[in-house]
């Protein structure tokens, strides 16, 4: 990226020659390439875009932030993935769906500091004194409840406070 330049402009640092442009305009804060064709472009203000740098087209976006937090973004090991975390929400972006494949969303004050490439553990902190590691693996979350719980069904109260995504059905296979 240049100062007061409209375009990002890739370079291949082993030749020194441009490789491809994205017309992204201007306000531009951050870029972020990882997989070719994916460029990641964040924007003055935390909106986030995805842009395929061979076609010089955006793909997905803009994905807007909640301004007063801020915003992590990252390229996934899988092409085409990405993650957008801040204020609580987590999200795995696929740049061939229109909303997100994964949307997990915790108390706004857990700080999403890192993600593993595959999308599936995240370091996050709450507040300057705790850090912790977290599995977004459904399954092994189910399980951990299902033997807490006995392998029950929920009652009428316990569903109150669950998801509203939560099956009618029994939770515990």
């Amino acid at each position: 990226m240049v100062e007061g330049q409209p375009d990002v402009r890739i370079l291949d640092v082993g030749t020194g020659s441009q490789v491809a442009t994205v017309p992204a305009g201007d306000a531009i804060v951050h870029a972020s390439f990882h997989q070719r064709p994916l460029a990641l472009i964040v924007r003055s203000g935390g909106a986030v875009e995805a842009w395929n740098v061979e076609e010089g087209r955006r793909v997905l976006g803009p994905l807007v932030a909640r301004a007063e937090f801020e915003r992590r973004v990252g390229v996934l090991d899988e092409p085409g993935r990405f993650v957008v975390a801040d204020a609580g929400r987590y999200r795995i972006w696929d740049v061939e769906s229109p909303g997100p494949r994964l949307h997990v969303q915790f108390d706004d004050s857990l700080d999403i500091t890192s993600v593993s490439g595959d999308g599936t553990t995240v370091i996050y902190s709450e507040g300057a004194l705790y850090i912790g590691v977290l599995r977004l693996a459904p399954a092994v979350w189910r399980d951990h409840v299902c033997s807490v719980i006995g392998r029950r069904g929920f009652n009428e109260e316990e569903r109150v406070g669950l998801p509203p995504s939560t099956p009618d059905g029994p939770l515990c296979p």
